[in-house]
């Protein structure tokens, strides 16, 4: 991810949580679980600077440690510009589900 991504997506994570509580289980929920963990009584306080901690770098380490780029599966539907369709194809180290072909779906 680009610094603008990162900072878009802290932006999106640390702006959006106050609109998730809108009701009373909500709320009741959230605390259960910072109670559950225990995360602190001032764990809400504290949210969004443990988010605004994050560096571009730590999402990189992170990443690293859980995709692969070995056995990453991309499916493409329809025909995007820029995409060319080469014949059927198999991941490697993957199984029947993850062929992909060229032929249209069928209806029905």
């Amino acid at each position: 991810p680009s610094k603008t991504e990162l900072a878009n997506a802290k932006t999106y994570i640390t702006g959006s949580f106050p609109l998730s509580l809108d009701s009373n289980s909500k709320i009741a929920r959230l605390l259960v679980m910072v109670r559950m963990r225990g995360l602190g009584i001032d764990y809400i306080d504290r949210r969004n600077s443990f988010i605004e901690a994050v560096t571009l770098d730590d999402v990189k380490r992170v990443a690293r440690t859980l995709f692969d780029p070995e056995n990453l599966v991309f499916i493409v539907v329809g025909s995007p510009d820029g995409v060319s369709s080469s014949g059927p194809t198999k991941a490697p180290n993957t199984g029947p589900e993850n062929v992909t072909t060229n032929q249209p779906a069928s209806e029905g």
